[in-house]
């Protein structure tokens, strides 16, 4: 990693999202492109075993967070085992203990800026309050390229969505 700043701006940085104090082998910046791309490599291990070997239908994943949705608790539990383990063994990774959800479908699941249901998908409130309010604050201003840009990511975020 490159210090950039003074190192009293990092002290407050989680230990795990710090690259000074990994190996040298290990670490991507996160949010960087790179990171982005190479946990879709990497990761598609994952997907292939989620979906040819546990034959989870619903299965979701975005960068290194994921979704699996089945109406049998049973068969989610197995299948966190069995993806733990297949983690552990096949690329060296572990799920973080503190991020594993299990619920029931009926109350949502909160995924990537989308609220999941059986049958519907919908965006956040947090993501409709940030639509509102870019609209509200760009009203009085002249709507040049990156306002278009801005406002057409936007809508495309929202468009697999059945309703706004």
């Amino acid at each position: 990693a490159i210090l950039k700043g003074g190192y009293s701006e990092w002290r407050t940085l989680p230990v795990n999202k710090s690259l000074f104090l990994t190996k040298s082998d290990c670490g991507f910046p996160i949010g960087n492109l790179t990171s982005q791309l190479f946990s879709n490599i990497y990761l598609h291990e994952l997907d292939m075993f989620v979906k040819h070997q546990l034959k989870i239908r619903y299965y979701g994943r975005y960068v290194d967070d994921f979704v699996l949705m089945h109406q049998c608790k049973k068969i989610l539990l197995h299948a966190k085992k069995k993806i733990a383990r297949f983690l552990q063994q096949h690329l060296h990774l572990s799920l973080h203990c503190g991020k594993v959800y299990l619920q029931l479908a009926k109350y949502g699941l909160t995924f990537v800026g989308a609220v999941i249901r059986p049958h519907r998908v919908f965006p956040t409130q947090r993501l409709r309050k940030n639509r509102q309010r870019f609209l509200y604050l760009t009203r009085r201003h002249h709507h040049d390229d990156r306002w278009e840009n801005r406002w057409q990511s936007y809508c495309g975020l929202v468009s697999a969505y059945r309703h706004l």
